[in-house]
C-alpha cells in the first residue's frame, strides 16, 4: 500500500482491525531504520512465507527505496491511495 504520509497509521489500522492474522510492517522512518526492516521482516527470501507482511509506506519511501523493494520481486497487489 503506497499512500500519504499522514494516511499511514489509518491504513495499520485498518488492516490489524479487518485482517488481524495478516502481518502489516509500516515502512517508513530514518534510513537505517528502513534497512532494519528490509533485513528482518521484508527478507525477499521469506517472500512466499505465510509471515511476509503487507507493507504499508508512503510515496516519498517508495520512490527513495524503489530499487530495495523491487528486489523483494513482483507484487501481487499493488494499492495506491490519494
Amino acid at each position: 500500500v503506497v499512500a500519504p504520509l499522514a494516511t499511514l497509521p489509518n491504513w495499520v489500522r485498518e488492516f490489524e482491525k479487518w485482517l488481524p492474522t495478516l502481518p502489516v510492517c509500516r515502512y517508513h522512518g530514518p534510513a537505517a531504520d528502513r534497512e532494519d526492516m528490509f533485513v528482518r521482516r521484508l527478507n525477499p527470501k521469506q517472500k512466499r512465507s505465510a509471515t511476509f507482511p503487507v507493507i504499508i509506506t508512503s510515496y516519498e519511501v517508495a520512490i527513495k527505496d524503489e530499487k530495495k523493494l523491487n528486489k523483494i520481486g513482483e507484487y501481487t497487489y499493488l494499492v495506491v491511495d490519494e
